[in-house]
């Protein structure tokens, strides 16, 4: 692998530097977006061929989570310690920048977030509430209280899916427009970051002090572990495609790694994609596009070439 510039073979970039607080990540065709808890909350991005961050938006109250659309970059504020994080909102603010337009307030700690194309959807780990609110503003509809911690949250065109509990813990959904919330999975482990493709869904999963890829075909079915057990170590972020599902794997000091599996996974069926990796207890932020793969670690906003 290079670093930098490269004539072939896989090429790791580093898009931006010194973005210490970054925590979630979104990619379009022709930027990356990430939020800043630390650099006075600020949501920020910069072309994926490379070039100079531009802040977007800043004084934002613990930036979080991220989305983009064709028009928009939405986010979650998880609002601030002084108010016990009841005063969460969910913004949005034009791809090119301007004012920001805030969608829902006095959200208790919203985290993940999805858009599609009349609304947008969030998770609140405050209220362990599946939310959703029109992209042009509009009353907040709950879809789906979760009575235990939500972990993770997806979306596709038909439902929002999310995990929820520790060990044991579940995987769930309930359709965009409302509805009675179906159990798709149990899992005898704790399961966190979630991801969704035209075929499956994909979900991280620790138990025992070993952490696993697991999938579920959409069509229903039985689970199946894409990986074998990863004693001692922890995934973090997760993210899908047709082919593969991607995660960041924590390990102590920079010994974390990005890895992938393929749908049929099995032991030791993993790939490293990338090693040396020092990621915090904040970088939540992994995306995929048709070319490469986008993390946050070592301060800094990476892209992998190809995937």
């Amino acid at each position: 692998m290079c670093n930098g510039a490269c004539a072939s073979g896989p090429c790791l970039v580093t898009l931006a530097t010194q973005q210490n607080g970054a925590t979630g990540i979104a990619v379009d065709s022709t930027h990356v977006y990430w939020t800043d808890s630390e650099a006075s909350g600020s949501v920020m991005k910069v072309p994926i061929g490379g070039g100079t961050p531009t802040t977007l938006a800043s004084g934002q109250g613990w930036p979080w989570a991220i989305a983009v659309d064709g028009t928009s970059v939405y986010w979650t504020n998880r609002g601030t310690a002084t108010s016990n994080f009841t005063d969460g909102s969910v913004v949005s603010i034009p791809l090119g920048g301007g004012t920001p337009s805030t969608l829902a307030t006095q959200q208790q700690e919203p985290e993940s977030i999805a858009v599609d194309a009349a609304s947008v959807y969030w998770a609140t780990s405050g209220s362990d509430a599946v939310m959703r609110a029109p992209l042009g503003g509009g009353a907040s509809v709950t879809l789906a209280l979760a009575h235990a911690p939500i972990n993770g949250m997806a979306l596709d065109s038909a439902r929002v899916y999310w995990t929820s509990g520790t060990a044991p813990s579940a995987v769930m959904a309930v359709a965009v427009g409302g509805g009675q919330a179906a159990t798709l999975a149990s899992d005898s482990g704790s399961a966190s970051a979630i991801a969704v493709t035209a075929t499956s869904v994909y979900w991280l999963s620790r138990a025992n002090g070993n952490s696993f890829i697991r999938s579920l075909p959409l069509a229903g079915g039985t689970p199946a572990t894409l990986t074998g057990a990863l004693d001692g170590l922890d995934f973090s972020s997760l993210a899908a495609d047709s082919t593969n599902a991607y995660a960041t794997l924590i390990a102590s000091g920079s010994s974390g790694s990005v890895v992938s599996v393929s749908e049929g996974g099995g032991p030791n069926a993993e790939s490293t994609l990338a090693d040396g990796q020092a990621f915090s207890t904040t970088s939540i932020g992994l995306a995929v596009d048709g070319t490469s793969v986008y993390w946050i670690a070592n301060g800094a906003v990476h892209q992998l070439t190809p995937k």
